[in-house]
Order: structure tokens, then sequence, then C-alpha cells
């Protein structure tokens, strides 16, 4: 069993490849996946606090823009989501 310890995201041009070959791992039960503080900050970058209010548990500052710019434009909207979700469980 193999054991991703986390920071799956942050740089690289191949993020997404990394989450799919990771998940797909997990998935058939052949790794475990530890979420590290990159998945952690990405789900409070994503998150409105409170809902509908157009501020987030991570600020939108530029330094955090420039932070998760790579796995926003790596990923469709619909991408995020989805691996957003599997970071939470």
């Amino acid at each position: 069993t193999a054991i991703f310890v986390g920071d799956l995201i942050d740089r690289g041009t191949e993020q997404l490849r990394v989450l799919e070959v990771a998940k797909a791992m997990a998935d058939a039960g052949t790794a475990q996946v530890v979420m590290g503080n990159h998945e952690f900050n990405a789900i409070a970058y994503a998150t409105e606090s409170p809902a509908g209010s157009a501020k987030y548990l991570r600020p939108h500052t530029d330094k955090n823009d420039n932070q998760h710019r790579a796995f926003l434009e790596q990923l469709s909207g619909a991408q995020r989501a989805q691996y957003l979700d599997w970071f939470m469980t």
C-alpha cells in the first residue's frame, strides 16, 4: 500500500495528473492519502464564510491568489469541486 502524505497540489504543471493517480489508487484500495497543508489551504480558499458572503476562510489576497494559481488554471471548475470534496473525505 502506498501512502501519500499530503501536498499533492501546489507547484508544477501536472497537478491534475497527480490527483488522478492518487485518487485512482485510493479508490482501488492500493493507497492511503493524508491531507496536507496545501490541500487544506485550497479548501479554505474556496470556502465562503459565511456562505454567500464573498468572504473566504482563506482571503483572496495577491499572495494567496499566486499560491493557488497553478491549481486554479490546471483544473476546470467542476474538477476543482470534485477534488476539493475528495480532500475532505
